[in-house]
């Protein structure tokens, strides 16, 4: 063996040990981000609200975003202005619904029925584990996401963490 492939191989070595701390590092912001989130009610007062009125207004406000291709922000803006919904809620089911209206509709009536805060197991509802999952790329895994979410979806998400 040469000098020169033992600095390669150190190389090599360093760069994994850069990306897997990376990983952790993003992993553990996320568990953090969470945690801080579950200490801030989606809606304040919840249980002094009629809840098939807000999901009778949550539902309504959802089709005038879809119509009007409202952005993220404009949408989190109107949920706060009609329904209460908190932003950083409103965000976080947007982000683990990939945009899909629909699916963070159903996530917020979930929250509004059950007080769940997150959906399990649900098409094209990611949460933290899932995402974890989905970027270590073990093939099991993989393909129990697949069940979940379908072909499409995973590969469309796991474009997210690509770019």
């Amino acid at each position: 063996m040469t000098g020169a492939n033992i600095f390669e191989i150190m190389e090599e070595a360093h760069k994994a040990l850069e990306e897997h701390l990376k990983s952790e590092n993003a992993a553990q912001k996320a568990l953090e981000s969470v945690d801080s989130l579950t200490k801030i009610s989606p809606i304040d007062n919840k249980k002094d609200k009629d809840t098939d009125e807000l999901i009778k207004t949550i539902s309504e406000n959802f089709e005038k975003a879809k119509t009007e291709k409202m952005s993220k922000s404009e949408i989190f803006q109107l949920l706060f202005e009609k329904a209460s919904i908190n932003s950083k809620w409103s965000s976080h089911w947007y982000e683990c619904s990939s945009g899909d209206l629909s699916v963070m509709l159903s996530a917020i009536k979930n929250y509004l029925l059950n007080d769940e805060l997150e959906l399990k197991d649900t098409k094209g509802y990611w949460t933290l584990e899932q995402d974890e999952l989905l970027k270590k790329g073990n093939e099991d895994d993989i393909k129990e996401l697949v069940k979940i979410h379908g072909t499409d979806n995973v590969e469309k998400r796991k474009s997210k963490f690509e770019d």
